[in-house]
């Protein structure tokens, strides 16, 4: 009849089975922080053209309130010649 203690070859077995599953979570987690900080620097990434691309709109808001109030005083010099002539 067998014994129902385990033997050398079973305890190395499992403590081989364990160290590998052990192994492989932690090899995950280091991955997992891997993806965490591409995530945190695609972020960083985004905020910053965020922040470029507010700054391009805001100049260029102001380049066109520029340019329509030089649009307006034109017409506006245009519109006086037009009631000197008649």
């Amino acid at each position: 009849m067998e014994s129902a203690l385990m033997n050398d070859s079973q305890i190395i077995s499992v403590a081989i089975m364990a160290l590998a599953v052990l192994t492989g979570a932690i090899f995950n987690n280091s991955r997992i922080g891997d993806v965490s900080r591409r995530i945190t620097d695609v972020s960083r990434r985004i905020d910053d053209m965020r922040d470029l691309l507010r700054a391009e709109m805001s100049k260029n808001h102001s380049e066109m309130l520029h340019r329509f109030a030089d649009l307006d005083s034109r017409l506006t010099r245009v519109e006086q010649r037009l009631e000197r002539i008649r």
